[in-house]
């Protein structure tokens, strides 16, 4: 792989620039902004990004880019992955947010995150550490995820029946 260049995801036209790279296998180092994956990843820290490889697919506590339904990039951990029709899904969830981002085709991940890089710090996620460290990030955001659901349907239960 090249060298990383450092690129603005928000700029207009880095995406489709980030994109362009990473189907030709150039991993690229963008800045990420926002509060979702805190504390993690702050806004402003610079993340490097290796492009998707088929044959060496994403694994859940992995943190991927991927768009939203409207085609805002999104930097957020694969917690869910499933087959509908033959055609692979993943789900992704922020880690400082409460609800998963809608599910996304295994065609469509632009990239995974490799390295963060925090000052002086350059921190590898595929590190064993940081392997276990993101299995328990996922187990635990999905926990409270289904407490959070589980807590409201009961919440529902008791406003019918005390009406």
């Amino acid at each position: 792989m090249s060298t990383s260049s450092i690129i603005s995801i928000r700029e207009l036209g880095a995406l489709d620039l980030v994109c362009f790279l990473l189907q030709r296998t150039v991993s690229v180092r963008i800045k990420v902004s926002g509060k979702s994956m805190r504390p993690l990843l702050r806004g402003g820290e610079t993340v490097e990004i290796v492009p998707f490889d088929e044959r060496c697919p994403p694994k859940i506590g992995d943190i991927l880019l991927t768009c939203d339904q409207h085609g805002n990039p999104l930097v957020h951990r694969m917690c869910r992955k499933y087959c509908i029709h033959n055609e692979w899904y993943v789900q992704t969830k922020g880690d400082a947010c409460a609800y998963f981002d809608s599910p996304v085709p295994l065609s469509q991940i632009l990239g995974r995150v490799q390295r963060i890089f925090n000052n002086d710090t350059v921190v590898d996620l595929q590190h064993p550490f940081f392997r276990i460290k993101s299995q328990l990030i996922v187990n635990l955001g999905v926990t409270k995820y289904y407490i959070r659901r589980a807590a409201l349907l009961a919440k529902k239960q008791y406003m019918k029946v005390a009406a």
